[in-house]
């Protein structure tokens, strides 16, 4: 049987005046990313959480493939 590939997309949204909120989902599993800005934008803190793989897809690397995704968001919006 052939692998389905992982499909990747983003749900954004806007929570308070300085916090977005991004559901990094996908057809393999999920993670979290928030962004909270700072007034200056200069101290914006960004956190990674809530990584999901599906059971049936655990120690493929899906995992691994969810966090680099979420750390390229991170660095959208300047995290290093």
């Amino acid at each position: 049987m052939e692998k389905e590939e992982l499909q990747i997309q983003e749900i954004q949204q806007e929570w308070e005046n300085n916090k977005k909120k991004i559901l990094i989902i996908s057809n393999k599993g999920s993670v979290f990313v928030d962004v909270i800005f700072s007034p200056n934008n200069i101290d914006t803190k960004i956190e990674i959480w809530g990584l999901y793989v599906n059971k049936e897809n655990r120690n493929s690397s899906v995992g691994k493939t969810l966090l680099h995704y979420a750390e390229k968001v991170a660095k959208r919006y300047g995290n290093r």
